[in-house]
């Protein structure tokens, strides 16, 4: 959810006048539409207090982190709160598949999301150390893939495999994540599955492009 909610690039290179003239207002709007989701997802309804409380709770667990190398996650940068009234976003799922895209006008540049997965950090392990799962233990592999082509400014795909260890049971998890910059905006797609032979790229290259082509579309 945070990933979605606050990961991003905001188009390292691009016109500053395209970020400044990104309007909040307008994310949800620009978020793609249920009827867009491949065929076997189910759009989630959810609850805007309910998505700020778990935004909240997750924003606070990583933030107390321990993750190393320690350089690779800038947790005291990362923000005492984040509103989820100015985040546009939809999840859908299917078994144990999870689909979602989020829309924003704020995130981290572009080349610092690579940063952030290449050489020292391409493998970094967690431990929770507050909440609800702290004392979970856990590692994230990931490296950069080739992003499909899209209307983007910018476009960075990622392909993550991670463990997570809570109470001596082991969860095993693959995701594809897609960060993209559009006319100040910045969409992220996130494509993750508890069983990594349900993933599809070719579910994964098409979602991606319609939810970034939706904002180029809206915002041309």
């Amino acid at each position: 959810m945070l990933a979605l909610a606050g990961c991003g690039g905001d188009g390292e290179g691009s016109a500053p006048d395209a970020a400044e003239s990104a309007d909040p207002s307008k994310v949800q709007s620009l978020v793609l539409p249920a009827d867009d989701f491949p065929a076997g997802f189910e759009v989630q309804e959810i609850p805007a207090d309910q998505l700020q409380s778990m935004t909240d709770q997750i924003l606070e667990e990583t933030k107390n982190a321990e993750i190393t190398p320690a350089s690779c996650v800038q947790l005291g940068l990362m923000p005492e709160h984040v509103d989820t009234s100015d985040v546009g976003l939809a999840v859908a799922t299917s078994g144990t598949t999870n689909l979602g895209t989020a829309v924003t006008t704020t995130s981290p540049s572009m080349a610092d999301q690579r940063a952030a997965l290449s050489g020292k950090c391409a493998h970094l392990t967690v431990k929770m150390t507050s909440g609800a799962a702290a004392g979970a233990e856990g590692t994230v592999d990931q490296k950069e893939v080739p992003a499909p082509a899209s209307r983007a400014d910018e476009a960075l795909a990622v392909e993550q495999e991670s463990t997570s260890t809570v109470s001596g049971t082991t969860t095993e998890t693959k995701s594809l994540l897609g960060f993209a910059t559009v006319n100040g905006y910045t969409v992220t797609v996130q494509y993750t599955s508890l069983n990594a032979g349900d993933l599809d790229r070719a579910v994964f290259d098409e979602f991606f492009v319609s939810a970034v082509d939706h904002v180029a579309d809206a915002t041309s």
